[in-house]
């Protein structure tokens, strides 16, 4: 926290705030008697904070300006809402916010008239609005309000609440790729199609190929082909096609100003009876799912697992004796932990055993390769490339060669695309206390 006095009516204060740099500027600028002179000295000085601050910036005080009602072609820097008429001061302060992109945050919310002013005068005759806060961190503005405080002033106190938190992202698709996972025929046979597409010029550029090159060709090749395979499946929709029509009835509705006795009434029926059907047609696609899963497989864990709508995120582990719970800390916890249990401890021991096995060996033909792959179960979670096995048990035929190809120069060269050094652990709680890492299987 940095705090510096530009003049006697401008003051910056830089803040740190969950990871972000904030510039508070605070104003007092001269009364409606002053100069136009001094008006624009003033704004000078403002200028001069701004010039010093950092690129979040909140410009708060006195104006001693009237911007009154907002007029349309200002919704850059306003809202619809504000208070009286406008002055001068109002048009040198709206210029100003235009100038510099600041939205002013006392038009943003609809308040009664008693509660937006924030000057009074000695008679109590006159109230105007001559307080603001202006900003560049709209977004993240919920309130505004004016405080009535009980301390001898004829200025009311202005509060905007900002939640400078970020949205949470949903785990489920936190970082996920949208492919298709190959359950439909029209799914098979657009990824067949297009990986055949996709592979047709393999003999071209197998040869004078790296490992790493070869590799990344083949991981495109099937990418490409699961994402275009994904795109042909319309998305399925709960909601039934009654549900659909009521909804978009009372979107309508919604928009009609004014509303006769009858619209307020039907809307009001809308709202009951769509909630009702919400309701019902979740509960029917659960218990399809479920029908679905059992009769064809026996169980229901793959129907729970589809019906699955969030994934839930280890609260905290321990580490030095302390338990943390910040994400990035628990990430560490677990890498370390990884590290630590893979690292190979007698470095002899390993190179012995690389000796003994740098033996010639017979190279891999596409017979073994297509009859290995038949061999991979379905329904597993992918590594970090999200290429499932059901992609490979599909596309074997057409990917059988170049994964021959890719085979037998990794034996041939001693080297392995980068890859295959990665993965993806996801730890499964099995039992104990929850917050050590021990007590998590991995898959």
């Amino acid at each position: 926290m940095c705090f510096k006095g530009i003049s006697e009516r401008v003051a910056i204060l830089q803040l740190y705030i969950n990871n972000i740099e904030i510039s508070l500027i605070q104003c007092y600028a001269p009364t409606e008697s002053a100069s136009e002179e001094e008006i624009e000295q003033f704004y000078c000085t403002v200028n001069k904070a701004l010039h010093m601050s950092n690129k979040n910036v909140i410009v708060m005080g006195d104006f001693n300006a009237k911007i009154g009602q907002p007029k349309q072609d200002e919704n850059l820097i306003t809202k619809k809402y504000g208070y009286g008429s406008r002055n001068s001061r109002g048009e040198r302060l709206i210029r100003f916010a235009y100038e510099n992109k600041l939205a002013i945050s006392n038009t943003f919310f609809k308040k009664k008239n008693s509660k937006r002013w924030t000057w009074v005068s000695p008679n109590g005759m006159i109230k105007n609005e001559i307080d603001y806060v202006l900003t560049n961190l709209q977004k993240y503005a919920h309130d505004v309000q004016v405080m009535n405080l009980s301390y001898p002033s004829d200025h009311r106190l202005v509060r905007v609440t900002f939640n400078l938190q970020s949205t949470m992202k949903n785990r489920k698709c936190y970082g996920s790729k949208t492919k298709s996972i190959l359950k439909s025929e029209k799914e098979i046979q657009i990824y067949n199609e297009t990986l055949k597409e996709n592979l047709e010029h393999f003999t071209t550029w197998e040869q004078n190929n790296s490992v790493q090159e070869i590799n990344d060709k083949i991981v495109s090749a099937i990418d490409t082909s699961l994402k275009k395979a994904q795109n042909s499946i319309k998305t399925k929709n709960i909601l039934s096609d009654n549900t659909r029509k009521l909804i978009l009835r009372r979107q309508q509705l919604q928009k009609l100003k004014p509303k006769t006795r009858s619209m307020k009434n039907e809307l009001k029926a809308l709202y009951k009876l769509i909630s009702k059907l919400i309701h019902y047609d979740y509960t029917s696609h659960r218990k399809k799912t479920i029908e679905k899963y059992v009769l064809h497989f026996g169980s229901i864990k793959r129907a729970y697992k589809e019906l699955r709508s969030n994934k839930t995120w280890i609260e905290g582990l321990k580490t030095s004796n302390k338990t943390t719970n910040n994400r990035n800390e628990i990430l560490q916890v677990a890498t370390n932990y990884y590290k630590n249990l893979y690292k190979c401890e007698n470095q002899e021991q390993a190179l012995t055993m690389q000796k003994k096995t740098s033996t010639a060996i017979q190279d891999i033909d596409e017979a073994e390769i297509i009859k290995n792959i038949s061999k991979l179960k379905n329904e597993k979670s992918p590594g970090p490339d999200g290429i499932t096995n059901e992609a490979f048990k599909v596309g074997a035929p057409d990917l059988a060669r170049p994964l021959t190809q890719l085979f037998n120069l990794v034996l041939k060269s001693a080297t392995t695309p980068k890859q295959w050094t990665e993965s993806d652990i996801i730890l499964l709680y099995k039992k104990g206390d929850p917050n050590d890492i021990n007590n998590y299987r991995r898959q």
